[in-house]
């Protein structure tokens, strides 16, 4: 009877390089913490680049379906309130997930590697997402300004041991909300706004 496949446990390969990333995570840390030998690693995952980009893509997926949550759950709520549920969700997710959280916000950017770009563009997928969120609320030019600063926010937040998820959610929705332009209304051009940011 032939033996099963070994698979690549995205969970365990988020430990493996979260701490430390790409480059200062060695092959033989990677198949450790993924419970494989390293030749298995190679044939299962390729090169550890390929490895790490699939980790990074595999955690911006479980964001991105954790931010459409937020979304559906507070469609029906004023700015407001989506600001907090949009921040609670990454915030949350840093809480529970540290290590994945580490991994998107701490060590996944870099510039040496042959997947940079599209680790790069991975991550850009989180920010471009709450902006098609906050589209609803504001004007498309003001959610372009604003969705990356709160999300730069939540994820901060969401890599400290700070207070209550919540209380921090909340604080980003009310300091947010303040900030946005109401849709409709003239042109984005026509106002300045500062997002408040130290």
């Amino acid at each position: 009877m032939p033996r099963p496949r070994a698979r690549l446990d995205p969970t365990a390969l988020t430990l493996a390089f979260a701490s430390d990333g790409l480059h200062g995570t060695t092959s033989a840390a990677i198949a450790r913490h993924a419970g494989v030998a390293k030749p298995t690693m190679y044939a299962r995952g390729g090169s550890k680049a390929s490895v790490f980009l699939g980790c990074v893509e595999a955690e911006v997926e479980r964001l991105l379906n954790l931010l459409s949550d937020a979304d559906l759950q507070s469609r029906s709520l004023p700015a407001r309130a989506r600001l907090t549920a949009l921040a609670e969700a990454v915030i949350a997710h840093g809480r529970v997930h540290p290590a994945s959280a580490r991994l998107l916000h701490v060590t996944a950017r870099h510039r040496a590697s042959p997947v940079a770009d599209q680790v790069d563009a991975a991550l850009a997928r989180l920010p471009a997402r709450v902006a098609a969120i906050l589209r609803r609320d504001t004007t498309a030019a003001c959610a372009d300004r604003v969705a990356p600063a709160l999300f730069g926010a939540a994820a901060a937040l969401a890599v400290t041991a700070g207070a209550d998820v919540q209380d921090d959610a909340a604080m980003l929705g009310t300091g947010f909300a303040g900030v946005l332009e109401p849709a409709g209304e003239g042109r984005a051009g026509d106002r300045v706004r500062s997002v408040g940011l130290y």
